[in-house]
């Protein structure tokens, strides 16, 4: 068996089962033990699994979703400082769109002194934030909503679905922000909810340039949803903390990577 075919072998069984053995991949390939460590090492260093003490362990999420309230509170200081970098590349008179999420929160609440905007979006946290600013025109979505959450003050509400899909059709925005649940270099964008993971892609359809927002948490993570190879992206703006590694990785592939110093005692999104 080539030592591609093997490796994609060994990837799926991982992701399959959490967790395996060395011992239990030489007998499944009939391979030398030396030959599934180098396979692992290789796999670990695309994002897709991690290396244990005599085997491997999965990368993959189960599908949980991390409510709003409890999201925010992560990375906070990270999140605000990638957001005041991406509201830098918006000019005024542009047309964007902004998906759902802690951090393009973040970046409505950074765009509120800019003129003559416009920003489509998904996304009541994000709308919530700019409605009333006088220069900036919000176009909601509409469509199926999606409610996270228990209390009022602790919802992440979000529109999905047929309506939301065929709203966003009728647009060509500059730029889209997006935000993600994980990132590999070899999985790309992932999310821990199907219909926004859909309505991700649509974004990146329609846009000229697609910007992705995430912290340095994110990387090596890959939840349930595909959303999109790396490929498809223009730029990331992440933290200072985003191992080296990663960003090599992201520029080979033609990913601009842009890198910012988070400062402390920031706020949250409340």
């Amino acid at each position: 068996m080539l030592a591609v075919a093997r490796r994609e072998r060994i990837a799926k069984l991982v992701r399959q089962r959490q967790a395996i053995s060395v011992s239990e991949l030489k007998e499944t390939f009939g391979a030398s033990e030396a030959t599934i460590r180098r396979d692992l090492t290789k796999l670990e260093k695309q994002g897709v699994l991690k290396r244990t003490y005599g085997g491997a362990v999965s990368l993959h999420l189960p599908p949980r979703e991390v409510l709003f309230h409890e999201r925010a509170k992560l990375q906070a200081a990270e999140k605000q400082a990638i957001a005041l970098a991406a509201a830098k590349l918006v000019t005024d008179g542009e047309t964007i769109v902004l998906d759902a999420g802690t951090t393009t929160a973040h970046l409505a609440r950074a765009l509120r002194n800019h003129r003559n905007l416009t920003v489509i979006t998904n996304s009541e946290r994000v709308m919530l934030e700019l409605y009333d600013c006088g220069g900036v025109t919000v176009i909601v979505t509409g469509g199926m909503l999606h409610l996270l959450g228990g209390l009022p003050q602790q919802i992440d509400l979000i529109m999905v679905g047929p309506v939301a899909e065929a709203t966003l059709r009728r647009f060509r925005p500059a730029k889209a922000f997006l935000g993600t649940t994980g990132i590999t270099i070899a999985e790309g964008m992932s999310n821990a909810n199907l219909p926004q993971s859909q309505i991700k892609q649509l974004m990146i359809e329609i846009s000229d340039e697609v910007i992705l927002l995430t912290d340095h948490t994110k990387f090596g993570r890959v939840s349930y949803s595909l959303v999109a190879p790396i490929d498809v992206l223009d730029k990331v703006i992440t933290d200072s903390n985003t191992s080296q590694e990663n960003r090599i990785a992201l520029r080979e592939r033609g990913v601009d990577v842009m890198v910012v110093e988070a400062t402390t005692d920031l706020a949250s999104v409340e």
